[in-house]
């Protein structure tokens, strides 16, 4: 009898051990299974986030605001001073009827964190408005990086019909540097 015990033992252990592995494979694989839908919701919604993002970043404006952010560093790359920058615009209208004259300026450098706010201040004599107006443009269009704090267009001969047009013009440029990349545009 003793061999039918031993026998009879060895099936329990034998039942009791594919149970216990049974039970183990089974919860593994349970966990897997809910691990595996987490997963595949997470990969459909990044495709969903990739997919909205491609279509934002390919909009007409966001390659407008691309472009505009490429053409600034550009800009900033080639910088040299603000006033340099503006004396040589100044120059390159010598020969136009718009041509500005500087009649003060002052330049100006804080350092606040690591950044450097270089500030430009002048002060333009009396011309038309139009010719005023085109000398911006060219600030803008040839110095993208430069900021506008300050702008001011004053007109104080609003009686004179003669004179009613011509008008004065007071700036601040600003731009910074420090940070990521250093110019020099005090």
């Amino acid at each position: 009898m003793s061999a039918k015990n031993e026998a009879s033992d060895l099936t329990q252990i034998l039942l009791l051990t594919l149970f216990l592995c049974s039970a183990v494979f089974g919860a593994w694989g349970w966990w897997i299974k809910s691990e595996a839908q987490e997963y595949q919701s997470a990969t459909e919604s990044e495709a969903l986030n990739f997919a909205k993002l491609k279509d934002l970043l390919g909009s007409a404006e966001s390659r407008e605001v691309v472009e505009e952010h490429r053409r600034r560093e550009e800009s900033k790359k080639k910088a040299s001073k603000t006033s340099s920058i503006i004396s040589e615009i100044v120059e390159d209208m010598r020969n136009s009827t718009a041509k500005p004259e500087i009649v003060a300026s002052s330049s100006d450098k804080r350092e606040n964190g690591g950044l450097t706010k270089h500030t430009y201040s002048a002060t333009f004599g009396s011309k038309p408005l139009r010719d005023h107006i085109t000398f911006l443009e060219k600030i803008r269009t040839r110095a993208p990086h430069l900021g506008f704090e300050k702008l001011e267009l004053s007109n104080k001969n609003k009686k004179s019909s003669t004179t009613a047009d011509i008008w004065e013009l007071k700036l601040k440029l600003i731009s910074y540097s420090g940070g990521e990349s250093t110019t020099n545009s005090e």
